[in-house]
């Protein structure tokens, strides 16, 4: 995927986009310890998926992500984390429209 995909950053997180030919889209996160400790790790997981869920229409049926948090990521909320995902994904992708 890193080397076919479409690569695509911001201060807080790196996207790797990939279409294929069938099935659902997908996610893949990376949340290094770098990121802090457990907590903050699975928070900043959880509101990943979250935003992911709430938003996967607007990907392609066949959309892989692969998204890559850099430090700094955990003291972001959910408003700061989605707001980072969408200027990811309107680069990704030519269609958002944020829930």
């Amino acid at each position: 995927m890193r080397r076919n995909g479409k690569k695509i950053h911001t201060r807080h997180f790196i996207i790797y986009c990939l279409t294929r030919p069938d099935g659902p889209s997908r996610l893949g996160l990376t949340v290094s310890r770098k990121i802090g400790c457990a907590v903050q790790r699975n928070t900043l997981k959880r509101l990943l998926r979250e935003i992911f869920r709430k938003n996967q229409f607007c990907l392609s049926l066949h959309t892989d992500l692969s998204i890559i948090a850099k430090v700094g990521a955990a003291e972001l909320g959910y408003a700061g984390v989605a707001e980072e995902l969408k200027v990811l994904w309107v680069r990704a992708t030519s269609d958002w429209t944020p829930q």
